[in-house]
């Protein structure tokens, strides 16, 4: 599948599931109901990867 084809199925499905939940919610609740989407159209997909972040000497443990 060519790439543009594949980003633009998948903004589609995105804009499906922001329709379905409305505005106002975390980034974090959307990317989860997308990963949940994008398998039952057979598009495999990741979900965020933890990085470490060192801030100084705080480790916020954010780092997304």
């Amino acid at each position: 599948m060519e790439f543009e084809d594949l980003s633009g199925q998948i903004m589609g499905f995105a804009i499906e599931v922001h329709k379905i939940l409305d505005p106002g919610l975390s980034e974090f609740t959307y990317e989860g109901c997308l990963a949940y989407e994008l398998p039952k159209k057979k598009i495999s997909c990741e979900r965020q990867k933890e990085i470490p972040v060192l801030y100084e000497e705080l480790n916020p443990e954010c780092g997304y």
